[in-house]
């Protein structure tokens, strides 16, 4: 089982706000995916990976295909870094799932050309 979170490249965020990202994002994914996913993701480990994307357009974009390959999809959308402007999607969760199927969807997505 793992977690993949998807960060935009494009907002320059630190760091420290980059962290913040990742794991509020990945409390969501934690939090409304189902009870049986979420203990056996969280009792293997937690495994995660983290890729960034370019840009808005190309985070939506992966998250279709993650959505098409049967993945829940988690937007996480920050109010609280001011000067990244607030209500900015700043990153996207993904699973948990079984390795095999983020990695489909990784592949798959490294494998279109998305700009």
């Amino acid at each position: 089982m793992k977690l993949l979170i998807i960060i935009r490249n494009d907002l320059l965020m630190t760091t420290e706000e980059i962290a913040v990202q990742v794991s509020r994002a990945s409390i969501l994914a934690y939090r409304y995916t189902t009870k049986e996913i979420a203990t056996k993701w969280f009792n293997e480990g937690q495994d995660m990976i983290i890729i960034k994307s370019l840009n808005e357009k190309q985070l939506n974009q992966m998250g279709k295909i993650a959505f098409k390959n049967d993945l829940n999809v988690w937007n996480h959308i920050d109010y609280s870094i001011p000067e990244k402007c607030p209500g900015t999607l700043t990153c996207m969760a993904i699973g948990p799932d079984e390795n095999s199927i983020i990695d489909k969807a990784i592949i798959e997505m490294r494998l279109k050309k998305i700009e």
